[in-house]
């Protein structure tokens, strides 16, 4: 069935076999606020794909839809291992925009970092950053500030030559246009999560560049060498605070086994004032590397190599399961093998349990779409109205190590 032909209006409407610009629907898979999310198959080549077609209901949200596809387009020049493939951008005969990904096999950095315990091993982490680092650079090059980077944002697979790291969810990205504001943010609308933002970002300053991604990835860092952001709370309001008037935990309060220079390179990507923050991705990639490659460590393991990693999906029952890569492919499949932990550290007085997901539970749908779903590319907002309803005051107690 062509979809076309079939005048469909609304996503709900795109059933198995519907035929979409030289697609096939295969399944539906998710469905959130603003998309709804397909697995999909290219006719000619039988190619799997990730499709998320923007909800009916914002049909007549011009901005909207216009966000939606130009930012595709904006990252679909942006030719790196470590940014998520955006195959093609499209439009149903209803006027909703759709657009076409690459489909993977892999897990979420936040589900990782759990696996770890919490605390991942200096390489580990340090591999990864360098690889988000890389995505950052390309992109601050081509004028494109990312603005929520974050554990869940960022999708690792592994790979016969080690973990592969991928940025997704460029939806709140500042994206320059010619004849437009390059900021389609107002002043003093907070865009991002909270926990990862630079303080101007936080007050809504619509000049912010490059470096409050730096500020990002120094948080990123922060979080995966500890288990804690290094500035915590249950609100908006609580955050922008100690932000803006505390001095973040050193991380040798949690880690006093790491070198004072990494320590240091850190707390300069997360320097409150940014004319005096690191100044750059690629200054912050040089900054950390001496720290790489310390036989001291060294994972004891790491994920089988040329297998998948597979996560579970979080699902309603009412949804059809989502198939794992020991389903749907013929490599062996496995999850990630950490080494084991050691005990998680003594958290910081005012820190004293492990934050909750700060993402919706559709983020952990599946691996095999988990790209899809978080490339959300112009479709979320963050608003404080939003964020306390989604993380209120719920916290999750730091596990016990394996």
């Amino acid at each position: 069935m062509n979809e076309r032909r079939a005048r469909i209006r609304s996503p709900n409407q795109l059933a198995p076999g519907t035929e979409v610009q030289g697609y096939r629907i295969v399944r539906k898979l998710a469905v959130g606020g603003t998309a709804w999310v397909f697995e999909g198959q290219h006719i000619e080549s039988n190619r799997r794909v990730a499709i998320k077609v923007l909800s009916d209901q914002y049909r007549g949200d011009s901005c909207l839809v216009r966000r939606f596809a130009n930012e595709a387009r904006a990252v679909m020049t942006l030719d790196s291992p470590h940014i998520i493939t955006i195959e093609s951008v499209g439009t149903l005969s209803a006027g909703l925009p759709f657009i076409v990904m690459e489909y993977l096999d892999g897990l979420d950095l936040y589900h990782l970092l759990e696996q770890y315990g919490w605390r991942m091993p200096v390489d580990v982490a340090l591999s990864i950053v360098d690889q988000v680092a890389q995505a950052l650079e390309l992109a601050h090059a081509h004028g494109i500030i990312h603005r929520d980077i974050k554990p869940e944002n960022i999708f690792v697979l592994a790979t016969s030559d080690g973990l592969l790291a991928k940025v997704l969810d460029f939806g709140l990205s500042r994206v320059p246009r010619a004849g437009e504001n390059s900021s389609l943010t107002r002043t003093g609308t907070t865009v991002g999560t909270p926990h990862y933002m630079a303080l101007e970002q936080l007050r809504g300053d619509r000049t912010i560049d490059g470096r409050a991604d730096v500020y990002s990835l120094g948080v990123l860092t922060y979080e995966l060498l500890s288990g804690h952001c290094p500035f915590e709370g249950p609100d908006l309001h609580e955050i922008m605070q100690r932000a803006a008037r505390e001095q973040a935990p050193s991380l040798h309060d949690y880690r006093p086994d790491l070198p004072e220079g990494l320590v240091q390179a850190i707390a300069h990507a997360m320097t409150r004032d940014r004319n005096k923050r690191c100044p750059s991705a690629r200054a912050f990639r040089e900054a950390i590397r001496p720290f790489w490659n310390n036989e001291s460590t060294q994972p004891e393991s790491s994920p089988t190599r040329g297998s998948s990693v597979v996560v579970q999906p979080e699902r309603n029952d009412s949804e059809a399961p989502v198939p794992t890569a020991s389903t749907t492919s013929h490599a062996p499949s496995t999850t990630v093998s950490p080494p084991k932990a050691s005990p998680p550290p003594t958290p910081h007085p005012r820190s004293t349990q492990r934050p909750a997901p700060r993402h919706n539970p559709l983020a952990t749908i599946a691996a095999v779409v988990f790209a899809a779903l978080m490339l959300s590319l112009g479709l979320t907002c963050f608003v404080v109205d939003t964020y306390q309803q989604t993380q209120g005051t719920a916290k999750a107690s730091l596990p016990s190590a394996p």
